[in-house]
């Protein structure tokens, strides 16, 4: 694998792999707005602090935050804030999939609202499946939108 993908993939995986983490995307996030020490990710996370630190860490191995002894704290910050841009990249990728979803449920006469609102991912098949049994869920969507609906 090395010598077909070579270092540049590997690199690139493990950044991603880095912040391929509920908690480390939260932390992430909240560096971008400003510094902050374990303590107070600690509190926000809702995990205890060697588990923050590990994550802390990981992001710091990453190369995607630095830390600052101050006294007898150490205060973390995002050493690339230019990361959000890729975490905005990836809201459209989730938005345009939403998007997706809503055009398959329109086509197959489902509306969330007539679910409460509360159609997910994995429902759709299934929907466009009882539907139009031989079609599956993309045919449905893209006849949906040849027809205009």
């Amino acid at each position: 694998m090395k010598s077909r993908l070579g270092t540049q993939h590997e690199a690139r995986a493990k950044i991603i792999k880095a912040i391929a983490h509920p908690s480390r995307l939260f932390i992430i996030e909240e560096l971008n707005k400003k510094e902050r020490c374990v303590g107070e990710l600690t509190e926000m996370i809702g995990a205890d602090a060697s588990t923050v630190s590990k994550h802390l860490t990981v992001l710091k191995n990453a190369g995607l935050v630095a830390d600052e002894k101050r006294g007898n704290s150490i205060f973390y910050h995002l050493r690339v804030p230019c990361i959000m841009q890729f975490i905005g990249c990836v809201e459209e990728v989730l938005s345009s999939n939403a998007q997706e979803h809503i055009e398959i449920l329109k086509c197959c006469g489902a509306h969330p609202s007539e679910a409460g609102g509360s159609f997910r991912k994995h429902d759709i098949p299934r929907i466009a499946e009882r539907i139009h049994p031989r079609a599956g869920a993309r045919n449905v969507l893209q006849r949906g939108k040849r027809n205009g609906e």
